[in-house]
């Protein structure tokens, strides 16, 4: 299956397939890079990082004073995607009692 299929049913933005796919690509890269290699501009890239940052699927190491953004292991999808299970069973009841029959 297309992995950019799944991960818009997964409810990612375009923008945030490009660069976790590309990071996940061709590794350890600076956000301009970054960039390039998707054709946004940096301030659509940075957001895109960002948003993936607060998923968990995202993270940085400082080399120098330069950010080196990384995606995380693709198994951290799972994770994610079980974090985003756990939150709605949490709901559920609260949810139930409210549905109007």
């Amino acid at each position: 299956m297309n992995p950019e299929k799944v991960l818009e049913r997964l409810g990612f933005s375009p923008n945030e397939i490009k660069v976790y796919l590309a990071l996940n690509d061709h590794g350890s890269s600076k956000a301009g890079k970054v960039s390039k290699i998707t054709g946004m501009d940096r301030s659509s890239c940075y957001n895109a990082i960002k948003t993936l940052q607060e998923k968990g699927l995202v993270s940085y190491v400082m080399i120098g004073k330069v950010k080196w953004f990384q995606a995380t292991g693709p198994k951290r999808l799972l994770e994610f995607i079980k974090e985003q299970e756990e939150d709605v069973k949490s709901i559920l009841p609260e949810l139930s009692a409210r549905h109007k029959q």
